[in-house]
This record gives structure tokens, C-alpha cells and sequence, in this order.
């Protein structure tokens, strides 16, 4: 109704005042136009003469989409005019299809709103799958059981190399599961948050797999970043105990004894095993738990670009959905190799 009253502004005036972003390959205001033909057919009449109106040739299309609704007696007839280089003749048949079959549910029930009518047609309903149905969630190995059932078929490949050093399967496997019960004897239980702060090396590798084995949930934290961000997501995410891999740096990593209630191992960085506290003795036949694939497995932090830095928590089901789809996609096999090139901080 509003075009109506100001259907006399010229269409450059228009342009003039709402100045939108011009773009060669398309109309400036709008794509999809829908002209009403309701004026009543007039027939001239000429003295011994006959008149006959033909129909107009087929036009090229001006706009993305144009919609002609002509009134012929008790009839309303549509002609869609469309951009062949956008569309094709087989979608344009079913949306006109779709727009009878809206049209259709407005005539039969015109008290409901816009929003609760469907675009989907008789023909269509029976060829798409039913919304209401549940659908089956697919099931993936935990990462746990795929790389210990591989250390077990491989236990002499290389699993890790850095520089001139290089682990295999069956040394990483031992040292995760030794580092695991560790953790289980210094009473981790399962969803509790451990921290792994510390260098890039064989340490970290077998730190997150026993954290995983352990039923725990690792935070890496990246020693190169600031201080207070380290302490908030160490703060922030809850963690029981951090692994502290390589070296000690007292005058860097101090802060970390700071932290009340945190308890604190140190990992060597090239064989993974524990180095202090030394008092505790950790028996073999500790067993490792069961996994669930709903249960928690690691927490990264956002950016923190937009304000304070968020935990985003991932389970052990994502993780495997993950590795899988990479897995897959990307055609991993025993024969590629794969560089570590990311900091701590990225999931």
C-alpha cells in the first residue's frame, strides 16, 4: 500500500536517496519482482475492421525472478519469467508447484498465520525422509581403544619423532598407560580437569594420552602465552593437576605453585616418565577405566578477542567423529607423516 501512494517517485530518485551498493550483475533494490495484471481487458472496436489481441512474445528476464498473475474470469493464471543463467526449468516448475500448494492451504484455512503453512508438496512429502523419525547417532571407536588396539598390532612403528629421537607405538602406549595410573593413584576421577604445561615433546604426547586413559580431561596450556591468560584458563576450567613437562623455569613458571589445591607432577619431556615427586609408588595392576563416548575429553580456550577467553568442552565422541572424518577424507595411512605445527593454545 505504501508503493501504491508513492508509486509516482521516479525509480533514479529512489536510487538517489537510498545510495545502495551497485553491482552490475544484479537490479540495485531488489532481484524478485511480482506484477499483478487486474486491469480489465478492453476490445477496441473499429469500424469494418477485426482486432484480435495477441499474446506478447517471450521476454528476456529483467530480474533474478519475475511472478505474472493475470485475472481470467473465476481463474488466476501465473507465468514465471526467470534468469536461465540462476535457474533451470525444472526448479522453476516445482516452485510454482510449491506456491499451489500454499495457495492452497491459505484458501482451506486463511485464519493461520504465514509462518505455519508449508512449502513442501504432495509429490515432494513422499520423496523426502520423514523429520519427525530419530536418527540412528553413528558410533565411533574412542581414540583410547583405536591407538592401543594399534600398539598392540604395531608396537615397533614409529609413533613420534622429534629431531634424531623417535618413540614408538609400543613405548608410547606404555609410557600413557604408566602415566595414567599415576593419575589414578593420585586420585583423578573421571571428568576431573588435568593441565598439561610445559615444551612440545614426547612428554606432552603420552601426558594427553594417559589424561585420556585416566577418564580425565586435558587442558593444554601454552607457555608462551602471558601469564594471567595461563592462570585464568588454569582457573577457569577447574583443573585438579597439572603435568608439568621439561624443564622447570622458576622465574616463568613459578605461579603455578601459587595455585592453591593444584597438584603438580613433573613429567621429563624425552621418555615421559615421572620425575617428582618420586615418593609415590604406583602398582601395576591399577585398571584402567572404561570409556563413554558422551564423557568429556579436553577443554580449549576462545581467543578472547571479544572480551574474556571461554572453555570450549570436547567429548570423546567429537573427538573420534573427528579423527575419523580426517582419517577418511584425507586418506591417512601408515606411511604419512604428520607435523605438530600448531601452538598449545589450538584445538
Amino acid at each position: 500500500l505504501g508503493a501504491y501512494d508513492h508509486q509516482d517517485l521516479p525509480f533514479e530518485k529512489l536510487v538517489e536517496e537510498l545510495q545502495p551498493e551497485r553491482d552490475l550483475s544484479r537490479h540495485p533494490l531488489f532481484q524478485v519482482f511480482f506484477n499483478m495484471h487486474n486491469i480489465p481487458t478492453t476490445h477496441a472496436v473499429l469500424p469494418e475492421l477485426t482486432v484480435e489481441s495477441l499474446p506478447a512474445p517471450d521476454v528476456e528476464a529483467r530480474f533474478d525472478l519475475t511472478l505474472y498473475a493475470r485475472e481470467r474470469g473465476e481463474q488466476v493464471w501465473l507465468e514465471l519469467v526467470y534468469n536461465a543463467d540462476l535457474f533451470d526449468q525444472t526448479r522453476m516448475a516445482e516452485m510454482l508447484e510449491q506456491l499451489g500448494c500454499l495457495l492452497g492451504q491459505i484458501v482451506e484455512n486463511p485464519q493461520r498465520t504465514i509462518g505455519s503453512y508449508s512449502l513442501v508438496t504432495p509429490q515432494a512429502r513422499a520423496l523426502l525422509p520423514d523429520p519427525e523419525a530419530p536418527v540412528a547417532e553413528p558410533r565411533h571407536e574412542p581414540v583410547t581403544n583405536a591407538f592401543l588396539s594399534w600398539a598392540n598390532r604395531a608396537p615397533q612403528q614409529p609413533a613420534v619423532r622429534q629431531v634424531e629421537q623417535a618413540w614408538s607405538y609400543g613405548e608410547l602406549a606404555a609410557g600413557a598407560r604408566t602415566l595414567a595410573r599415576h593419575l589414578l593413584a593420585n586420585g583423578i576421577e573421571p571428568g576431573d580437569v588435568v593441565a598439561l604445561h610445559g615444551a612440545r615433546s614426547f612428554g606432552l604426547i603420552a601426558g594427553m594420552m594417559a589424561v585420556l586413559l585416566s577418564r580425565g580431561v586435558f587442558l593444554t596450556v601454552d607457555r608462551n602465552l602471558p601469564v594471567e591468560r595461563q592462570r585464568l584458563m588454569i582457573e577457569e576450567a577447574g583443573a585438579k593437576h597439572v603435568l608439568f613437562i621439561g624443564e622447570r623455569r622458576p622465574e616463568e613458571d613459578g605461579w603455578v605453585q601459587e595455585l592453591p589445591s593444584l597438584a603438580i607432577t613433573s613429567i621429563a619431556s624425552d621418555t615421559g616418565r615421572v620425575i617428582e615427586p618420586q615418593a609415590i609408588t604406583v602398582p601395576e595392576a591399577i585398571d584402567l577405566p572404561e570409556l563413554s563416548p558422551d564423557d568429556p575429553a579436553y577443554i580449549f580456550f576462545t581467543s578472547g578477542t571479544t572480551g574474556t577467553p571461554k572453555g570450549i568442552l570436547g567429548r570423546h565422541k567429537g573427538l573420534s567423529h573427528f579423527i575419523d572424518w580426517q582419517r577418511e577424507t584425507f586418506a591417512v595411512g601408515p606411511e604419512d607423516r604428520v607435523a605438530q605445527l600448531t601452538s598449545l593454545s589450538f584445538d
